[in-house]
């Protein structure tokens, strides 16, 4: 199991964009091209024209989304530069990946987002019930994309999260410790100090805000003030009923299907070039065989792996199953429903009381309307136009149309084949995303400028300290004696000031500065106590490993980035 860091973006919405983003970047780069195709490249790695444009149209939305506005001209060349930066340091990562044979697979990914569910999935309202974030609601989802699609998810971990992790411990084993260091680590690991700690508390600092401040903030920060663009719906949902030819129609297809499968063809493939869009297909994953439905499980035990089932008869159509693997307690498979498409003749009926609706509709307004055709009303809450679960379908192309629509409008009826029915929309209300007023935000904003302000108040103490003790006296002074690498404390991170304290002290460096949450902590080595026991390769790289800054990942990543050669064509 992989522990990591975890991002909590503002919104679902934009976890999606930057899912999006990270795919392509992962994804894409790599293939065999003409140059005539080509951007450029990066240590000697080609990058398509349409990959890099797929890449930069991923940063145009979501700078547009953190902003509220597309970007001018001057935004645009910078985004130019970042496209080329995050491209950078994905080759550079992935030459690093194969270097060391690095990957993860499905089942590592399903016990890392098991055990260690990321903030912004726990802070997202798409697995909350009522207000409280609901586990099994996101495990079921996590094993069966139902009721959610988390595959941008899962691929983010297998391809880029967990093999990073893996790629830390690499580089600390084989690249970032020196002879001297080993030596250097050996003695702190022996060791036994005693510390003095000079600790300095933000929350002692008595700050004033002016409402001069608060307002320059606020300007500089408008983006940060953006509100959530929120719709309320109504609808009336008028299904289409498939007849038995539809349906004859359907198992013509899904039988032949069924022998494309068996005949070696993915249902990747058969998606893709299927022009009618009669064909869906879902990856599973692996699932718990014991919690699969009774009658999925007896379908699925029946086929060996690779194995497809014949057409299952369902509602509207026809599903096939594919059995990838079978472990001890998990089965991994595959999905495909073939829809039975409606004739004319199928559609005409519902589609003319779905216009009466609406006529009625635009007079009387649809609750009404809905009453007199004795159909149910359904009504959606306030909320983001991505987070409404109706267009999480073929209606997600009228989102747009949606967004744009004002309060009280009255679309015509719309059809949709994925949920097999006519519907009519009703826009309650439209509240288009604008920026919170200054006077809304007032209190953020003075305890954020509080909070920074004590910070760099607090810092500029330690130094002061360090230059003068006696004039800047600290908040506390504590003296520990015998302190070794396995040393604990209930305030403080002692094995870390242990290591750093001592790095410094036997490179004859002035005392590190220590953050820990509000508190900045110097430790100074009053005395030191060599040892003489063996220490193991594991033992070193785990001290190593406290000593290092918190950004060590990143500042190497950026050395090598810099040492790439980029190579850019057409001025791109």
């Amino acid at each position: 199991m992989i522990k990591h860091k975890v991002f909590s973006p503002r919104s679902i919405s934009l976890l999606v964009i930057v899912s999006l983003v990270i795919a392509i970047l992962l994804s894409s780069f790599g293939c065999a091209v003409n140059t005539g195709d080509l951007a450029g490249r990066i240590n000697g790695e080609p990058i398509k024209k349409d990959e890099f444009y797929s890449s930069y149209r991923g940063h145009y939305a979501i700078f547009s989304y953190k902003n509220g506005h597309s970007p001018d001209q001057k935004e645009k060349d910078k985004l130019i530069k970042e496209t080329w930066l995050n491209i950078t340091r994905t080759v550079v990562l992935r030459d690093y990946y194969r270097k060391y044979k690095l990957s993860a697979s499905s089942q590592e990914v399903l016990d890392t987002l098991s055990k260690n569910i990321p903030d912004h999935i726990v802070q997202s309202s798409l697995f909350r019930v009522n207000g409280k974030f609901n586990s099994n609601l996101y495990q079921l989802s996590l094993t069966t994309d139902k009721p959610e699609n988390l595959t941008a998810l899962r691929r983010q971990y297998q391809e880029f999260y967990i093999p990073t992790q893996k790629l830390k411990a690499k580089l600390l084993e084989n690249e970032l410790i020196t002879q001297a260091d080993k030596k250097m680590m050996a003695r702190v690991i022996t060791g036994k100090a005693t510390l003095e700690l000079a600790v300095f508390d933000q929350d002692q600092a008595k700050i004033q805000v002016s409402d001069g401040e608060i307002a320059a903030y606020y300007k500089e920060n408008l983006a940060q003030y953006l509100q959530e663009p929120l719709i309320k719906l109504n609808y009336c949902r008028l299904p289409v009923l498939t007849d038995d030819l539809d349906r004859q129609s359907a198992k013509l297809v899904a039988d032949s299907v069924f022998a494309q499968i068996r005949l070696g063809r993915s249902m990747e493939e058969l998606v893709a070039g299927d022009k009618n869009k009669q064909l869906s297909f879902i990856e599973h994953g692996f699932v718990k065989t014991a919690e699969l439905p009774a009658e999925l499980a007896i379908i699925l035990n029946g086929l060996s792996e690779g194995e497809a089932s014949e057409p299952q008869a369902e509602t509207n159509g026809w599903m096939l199953y594919q059995k990838i693997q079978s472990t001890k307690t998990l089965t991994y498979y595959r999905s495909m429903f073939v829809q039975s498409i409606p004739r004319s003749v199928s559609l005409a009926a519902p589609e003319a009381i779905a216009k009466r609706l609406q006529n009625l509709a635009l007079s009387i307004g649809l609750s009404e309307a809905a009453n007199e055709f004795d159909l149910e009303l359904y009504t959606l809450p306030a909320q983001n136009p991505d987070s409404l679960v109706i267009f999480k379908s073929d209606l997600a192309r009228h989102l747009s149309k949606l967004r744009e629509s004002s309060s009280g409008t009255i679309w015509e009826p719309l059809y949709s084949s994925e949920k097999n029915a006519w519907f009519v929309f009703e826009i309650v209300s439209n509240l288009p995303r604008k920026v919170k007023t200054l006077e809304e935000v007032f209190p953020e904003i003075k305890a954020q400028l509080a909070r920074n302000n004590s910070k760099k108040q607090n810092l500029n103490r330690a130094y002061a300290w360090q230059t003068d003790p006696a004039a800047n006296p600290p908040d506390q002074i504590i003296i520990l004696e015998n302190v070794g690498l396995d040393t604990s404390h209930q305030d403080f991170p002692i094995s870390r000031l242990y290591v750093k304290a001592l790095q410094n002290h036997l490179h004859k460096k002035a005392a590190p500065f220590i953050a820990h949450k509000q508190l900045i902590i110097i430790p100074l080595v009053k005395a030191y106590t060599p040892g003489t026991a063996k220490v193991s390769q594991a033992q070193i790289i785990s001290a190593y490993n406290l000593g290092l800054d918190d950004n060590w990942f990143d500042t190497w990543l950026d050395e090598k980035v810099n040492q790439a050669k980029v190579i850019k064509y057409n001025n791109q």
